[in-house]
């Protein structure tokens, strides 16, 4: 599906350059800034400078605004003049230019929350001037009552989720990529808004408008629903391919790293080597592990689809082994073998585990025993207490069964978190 409506966007993020309507300023450099949106600084200086500079020549005052916000902050590598960038961000203020008022607010938010009056302010002066990154960056931060500074440090202020959500529904309209970034991240984790509970659906829905215009962390986001497997099959040769292409978000290494692991899960009988009741960890599913457990010695005691986990009475098996809990993903697949067993075991436990896995990586302080099966899967044994916990767990799988789980539970609150938003506002209200 994806890949249909890819087509004809390949070349996306390219031609907006070349999309300059001279329809009205702000539209214009909105076409630039969008470029600048997807690519970072990549090519700014070779690509978007230049046009900056054409249309200032040509009498754009927004144009003058963002070029004299390059000057005071040196942004991608180009000249900083702190004090003639100052000054020619005043007059494009006095000139009226919408994206001299978003810097404005932007300013104002870096510093602390007793500005926050001023930042919205000019936030709201550009918003009205139908400035969509405004829209875009505002919305999120009512959102998210945090803002970031240059420094990695911001200021809290007080929530807006309503006129959040609308600003950063209008940017959409625009097909703006930081919009349907956030908008997606709103439809995964939930607001408590009425009609804003999360749903997978239109997550995905937004992940692909912001994949369709080139951006990165789209492609990251993309990535993750197809390794994922949750309301949509498993694939992880696609999930391969499409996190390498966020590789403008992560590190090269970091991106070539982890499609390469993703590449070898989707050949799992080849890459896979530990091995537990006779499979491949990697590669089997609840229906066959079950058998296996089973067929080893262990008395079911739930295995229930209703439940994450099953439990087993693995006595049989294991020598002081109490309980078996096993756990898996939403589509099957195996996320964690979890054994209690009495810590008068530890000795043999420890020399099966150091035969299989090798070398302690932890050197058994606080009681505590970790080994690397391999890229995926860590065995850990803790035994602080008299009841050891030996824990085999998937780390690919476990993070896709939390993000499922979180899934469920946020939709579950989701009407009383509503509740007591609405309760909140109304009782600030009255004050």
């Amino acid at each position: 599906m994806y890949k249909n409506r890819l087509a004809l966007c390949v070349f996306s993020s390219f031609l907006l350059l070349s999309k300059i309507s001279l329809a009205s300023d702000v539209d214009d450099v909105y076409e630039v800034m969008k470029y600048y949106q997807i690519n970072g600084c990549k090519n700014y200086s070779s690509k978007v400078v230049p046009v900056l500079e054409k249309l200032y020549k040509e009498g754009n005052i927004e144009a003058k605004a963002v070029l004299a916000r390059d000057k005071m902050t040196g942004n991608c590598f180009t000249d900083k003049n702190y004090d003639e960038g100052k000054r020619q961000l005043e007059e494009s203020l006095s000139e009226g230019s919408s994206y001299a008022h978003y810097y404005y607010g932007l300013e104002y938010s870096y510093l602390d929350s007793t500005n926050y009056n001023k930042s919205k302010f000019h936030f709201m002066k550009a918003i009205e001037m139908g400035n969509t990154i405004a829209k875009s960056h505002y919305g999120e931060e009512l959102i998210t009552g945090y803002t970031h500074s240059p420094d990695n440090e911001g200021a809290y202020f007080e929530r807006d989720y309503r006129l959040g959500v609308r600003l950063l529904e209008e940017a959409a309209l625009k097909s703006d990529p930081d919009a349907f970034l956030e908008l997606a991240r709103i439809y995964s984790d939930g607001i408590p808004v009425e009609g804003y509970m999360p749903d997978y659906q239109k997550h995905y829905e937004y992940v692909l408008k912001a994949v369709e215009t080139g951006h990165p962390y789209g492609y990251f986001l993309l990535a993750k629903v197809h390794k994922r497997g949750f309301k949509i099959k498993r694939d992880f040769k696609l999930a391969s391919e499409l996190i390498f292409k966020a590789r403008e978000h992560y590190t090269m290494s970091s991106a070539e790293e982890t499609s390469k692991l993703w590449a070898n899960l989707a050949e799992c009988e080849q890459f896979a080597s530990i091995e537990m009741f006779g499979v491949k960890l990697l590669c089997t599913n609840k229906n066959e592990f079950r058998q296996r457990i089973k067929a080893s010695g262990a008395v079911a005691i739930r295995e229930d689809n209703n439940y994450w986990g099953d439990l087993y009475d693995p006595s049989e098996i294991l020598p002081g082994a109490s309980k078996l809990y096993v756990e898996y993903t939403d589509d099957g697949r195996l996320a964690m073998v979890q054994y209690y067993i009495d810590k008068s075991q530890l000795n043999q436990v420890l020399t099966l585990l150091k035969n299989k896995y090798g070398k302690d990586l932890n050197n058994g302080q606080f009681d505590n025993y970790k080994f690397k099966a391999d890229e995926v899967i860590d065995v850990n044994l803790d035994a602080i207490y008299d009841t050891m916990e030996l824990t085999i767990i998937n780390k690919t799988f476990k993070e896709d069964q939390l993000y499922v789980k979180s899934y469920w539970k946020s939709r579950k609150i989701h009407s009383e978190n509503v509740e007591k938003y609405n309760k909140l506002k109304k009782s600030k209200s009255v004050i």
